[in-house]
């Protein structure tokens, strides 16, 4: 059985002006349209690695006209993380809940304050709430069935000290 193909295509530029695309399993397109798409998580249009990335609702047959090359099924692996957010995510999971939330901590420099900040209370349920730092991508999050649920603040976490 051959899998359903996602009515949007990642497509791509890179900094000499050539164009790409790469079609997109329906079953893997959330994780597409938060890692390029999302308001917080996402890079659309951001250069990164010489390439600027968005998602567009256009068939294959249509991007070819418009000079796009097909480079076949995209995998969700390849796509990078916005350089605007650090490459780990607070996660968050409620004693009372199967599974939590997570927030992206941007700007990425903080990333080692949340590590310290982290540190004094991981492992421990407070409030009914236990917070971790998880070296995954937004949308690995998403998959795993953590919310996403913005920004995260210093302040919360140096209050539970």
């Amino acid at each position: 059985m051959s899998e359903i193909i996602a009515s949007s295509v990642l497509q791509w530029i890179d900094n000499k002006g050539q164009k790409f695309f790469q079609v997109i399993k329906q079953s893997e397109f959330n994780s597409f349209q938060c890692a390029v798409d999302g308001a917080e998580t996402g890079m659309a249009g951001l250069p990164i690695n010489g390439k600027r990335y968005h998602l567009t609702a256009k068939t294959p047959e249509k991007m070819e006209k418009l000079g796009f090359m097909n480079m076949g099924m995209a995998n969700i692996n390849d796509i990078p993380v916005s350089p605007m957010i650090a490459s780990s995510v607070l996660q968050i999971e409620f004693a009372a809940k199967h599974k939590g939330e997570y927030k992206v901590i941007k700007p990425p420099q903080q990333l080692g304050l949340f590590r310290t900040a982290v540190a004094s209370v991981f492992g421990k349920f407070i409030d009914g709430k236990k917070y971790s730092l998880v070296d995954k991508k937004p949308w690995q999050m998403e998959k795993l069935g953590f919310e996403y649920a913005g920004i995260a603040n210093l302040k919360e976490i140096s209050r539970l000290k």
